[in-house]
């Protein structure tokens, strides 16, 4: 029984962390070195995109086509994470990047789906819009 009790505590409290914890170091370092392959591990099987003038409902495979794009003109240089927060079903992030071709304001809206971060919003425009 306190085995039980125990296990069902340290599930609860893990839970928690999971979803109170900010987004996953992975995703910023995707962003911050430009790596369009490994951010898409992380969209959902459709992301809400936008990026400068485009902005849809994308598949996976679609987003990640347009992310790799955008990095390959923007080459970042810089990263920061400014700001994080939102409920535990659905966190998000802004980050200020810098690249070769000026700054960008990046934004996201990810979920944690049985354990793993899916990122459901994308959003990079540019910064003071």
């Amino acid at each position: 029984m306190k085995k039980r009790l125990a296990i069902t505590i340290g599930t609860i409290l893990l839970n928690m962390f999971v979803c109170l914890a900010g987004p996953p170091e992975s995703i910023l370092n995707a962003i911050k070195t430009g790596n369009a392959d490994k951010l898409s591990e992380y969209f959902d099987n459709n992301v809400d995109l936008k990026i400068l003038e485009k902005e849809n409902i994308y598949s996976k495979s679609q987003a990640t086509i347009l992310v790799k794009d955008f990095f390959k003109n923007n080459k970042p240089t810089n990263m920061d994470l400014s700001h994080e927060g939102g409920p535990e079903n659905a966190r998000f992030a802004i980050c200020n990047l810098t690249t070769n071709q000026g700054k960008f304001r990046v934004y996201f809206l990810f979920k944690t789906i049985n354990g793993k971060s899916v990122i459901q919003k994308f959003r990079i425009e540019k910064d003071g819009q």
